[in-house]
């Protein structure tokens, strides 16, 4: 079976287009497969920001894979998986308005990934834990029972110092909706001069968050795109069957 090696596609990428993107995820995982085993490729599409759909802001997403509601999601997850290529969605949740648009991407994705970093262009209701557990109940609530979402939702945490000062009860809720909760482990030798802490290389921000999140969390790294050479084995031997995540593309 191979290994799965999901990219994230960045609302500023790039890429020219939909295409582009999937001949650039291709490209990774041919290269990655070549030294550290059989890598299969997907993609994460950003598709809104807070209660807005992606189409709304101001990006440079490609026309082809620009999300302005939840019925343009369909016609590029086709294109995507046609190609060989997995697929998902990704988006902010930014504030409790964001939990509709998150269920439709998510309905319509088939995978999902909250960018709950800590801050207000990501959270903006700070160390919450009720606000957060709201909005992820909202979100199961839109979904419905027996959705094909269970296993296949996620969420972010960057372990630096800052956002570990979130309370237990807040991190418990982050990762309390989803299934996953991803670590932006972007430190690494490629990235020293923009991430210059030891603390975001992947096998110390598991050290460091382990002992902080639910015992049956699963945990998967993030790598910086120019650290995927040299960190990949260690991310895939420290992450969970989600495999590795990329930003970005």
């Amino acid at each position: 079976m191979p290994r799965e090696l999901t990219f994230w596609i960045s609302p500023f990428t790039t890429c020219g287009s939909l295409d582009l993107l999937i001949s650039k995820a291709k490209h990774y995982a041919d290269v990655a497969s070549s030294s550290e085993g059989q890598w299969h490729a997907n993609l994460l599409l950003p598709t809104h920001y807070g209660q807005y759909w992606q189409g709304d802001c101001h990006q440079t997403i490609p026309a082809d894979a620009l999300v302005s509601s939840a019925d343009d999601i369909g016609p590029i997850r086709a294109a995507v998986e046609g190609a060989g290529v997995g697929f998902g969605v990704w988006g902010v949740p930014v504030d409790q308005n964001g939990a509709a648009p998150a269920a439709a991407s998510a309905e319509a994705g088939g995978f999902y990934m909250a960018d709950f970093e800590r801050g207000p262009d990501f959270w903006r209701p700070g160390d919450d834990p009720d606000a957060v557990n709201a909005w992820w109940t909202e979100f199961w609530d839109t979904l419905g029972e027996g959705t094909e979402l269970d296993g296949n939702v996620g969420s972010t945490l960057v372990p630096s110092d800052w956002e570990l000062g979130y309370s237990n009860a807040m991190l418990a809720a982050l990762a309390g909706g989803s299934n996953l909760v991803a670590l932006e482990t972007y430190g690494g030798p490629a990235t020293s001069g923009s991430y210059p802490y030891p603390s975001l290389w992947p096998t110390p921000s598991f050290a460091r968050v382990t002992p902080r999140e639910p015992a049956n969390t699963a945990l998967a790294c993030i790598l910086a795109i120019d650290n995927l050479s040299a960190q990949i084995k260690e991310a895939y031997q420290l992450s969970s069957r989600f495999g590795v995540q990329v930003w970005k593309l």
